[in-house]
């Protein structure tokens, strides 16, 4: 394994450990073990937890930001483009839900002494979002606002799930329960654009 692959096993472990058990929780041992002990880890490790920690909030900021210009690359101007976008978000979330789940930490009053740099603060979900006029929606649709409603809505669905007919929850990985959460999210944009 070289070196970048190690990188990105070790920001992985992290990310994992950092979103399920929170920063003041993890240590730098827990992250080695779910890794591996080799020298190279070690090395990594070395930066010490705050620089890791920082590195993981990076590391998924670059791959939100990534996903998010993609996405906007490929999408049309119109309505049917901005809900292309939420569903690559919806996908993005699905790929990894450490994202919401260390952005839940941080509320969560977890890590609060740690400051990231300005440009990491606007979600890139917003930024896609406010980024052009949707033709075909309101000219006064608060964009800002839905992009924030959808990133709660998916938090809050990749940790909770949704409840069918009968009451029994199901999670994101349940097909047709992802399929109703897709359906009902684009029916709200439908409905506020």
């Amino acid at each position: 394994m070289d070196r970048e692959e190690m990188e990105e096993r070790v920001l992985k472990a992290a990310g994992r450990m950092f979103s399920q058990l929170g920063y003041d929780a993890t240590t730098l041992e827990m992250i080695a073990g779910a890794v591996g002990r080799g020298s190279e880890c070690s090395e990594l490790l070395q930066r010490g937890k705050q620089g890791l920690y920082r590195e993981v909030f990076a590391y998924i900021y670059k791959l939100s930001e990534d996903r998010m210009r993609t996405a906007l690359e490929k999408a049309s101007d119109d309505a049917g483009g901005l809900h292309y976008t939420v569903d690559e978000y919806i996908d993005l979330i699905l790929e990894h839900p450490e994202i919401p789940a260390l952005w839940k930490q941080r509320g969560l009053l977890d890590a609060v002494d740690i400051d990231f740099p300005e440009e990491h603060l606007q979600p890139p979900l917003q930024a896609a979002l406010t980024s052009r006029r949707w033709e075909g929606t309101r000219p006064d649709l608060d964009l800002k606002f839905l992009s924030w409603l959808v990133m709660w809505s998916m938090g809050g669905f990749i940790d909770n799930g949704l409840p069918d007919d009968s009451g029994q929850c199901h999670l994101a990985d349940h097909p047709p329960t992802l399929q109703y959460f897709r359906a009902r999210l684009h029916e709200m944009i439908d409905r506020m654009a």
